[in-house]
């Protein structure tokens, strides 16, 4: 629902209202607790240089005890750092040489974000009966089903459907496990499926794989912050 106004060519949009996202469950899939469960979480940093013009304010000598020789061809008050740029380096390496010092860059890091955690999980499956060989390919096929997009009537062929996101938890005799870092809602970026890795490739009778290991790798869709339900 919007309401706009009209002054001669232009609009103006007085607000919209849409109705909340709703979540469909399309169910759940339950396995065992994998080996080597960890989380890993990181921030990124990235150095940056703020050159002598920073130096200069932070030194009350300012510029006028640095070598005089390093800046004869900028015009007075023009700062370090673009004179350091502006001079080959040649010219800089004779500078060094000859006065023995070099312009310090002032370099430090800032704050640039936050990663997004990924998590990878690798189930081995052996099955007992053809039954159970018909559940872990149903396991194999609904991942992959629904890591894909889809395309409809309706969106035409030039647009996908967005793929499902997934709610990982961890749990210990029906209870989630307080213990653990919880994965946000994830997105499931590869499926890979593999048989027979340790049985020389054989096979049941009815051609069933012996054993399938199934890989599957996650992205959190939002980056983590402080007071994140993870914690």
């Amino acid at each position: 629902v919007s309401g706009n106004v009209n002054f001669g060519l232009f609009s103006v949009n007085l607000g919209q209202k849409t109705k909340p996202d709703t979540i469909t469950s399309l169910g759940s899939i339950n396995l065992y607790m994998p080996d080597g469960l960890s989380t890993e979480s990181a921030v990124k940093y990235g150095q940056t240089s703020s050159g002598a013009a920073v130096g200069a304010l932070m030194d009350s000598r300012g510029i006028s005890e640095i070598d005089k020789g390093m800046i004869e061809s900028v015009v007075k008050g023009v700062v370090l750092d673009k004179a350091a740029k502006a001079a080959s380096a040649e010219m800089k390496a004779v500078v060094a040489a000859k006065t023995g010092k070099v312009l310090n860059n002032f370099s430090f890091q800032v704050f640039e974000g936050v990663d997004h955690r990924s998590f990878k999980y690798e189930f081995r499956m052996v099955a007992k009966n053809e039954r159970e060989s018909l559940e872990i390919k149903n396991i194999c096929d609904t991942f992959l089903f629904l890591m894909l997009p889809g395309r409809s009537a309706q969106s035409g062929p030039q647009f996908y459907e967005i793929p499902c996101q997934w709610s990982i938890e961890y749990h210990r005799l029906g209870d989630k496990i307080r213990y653990f870092q919880q994965p946000g809602p994830c997105f499931l970026t590869s499926v890979n499926v593999g048989y027979n890795g340790d049985t020389a490739n054989n096979t049941y009778n009815d051609g069933a794989p012996m054993s399938v290991t199934l890989s599957l790798n996650f992205i959190e869709i939002e980056p983590m912050y402080r007071g994140n339900s993870a914690l």
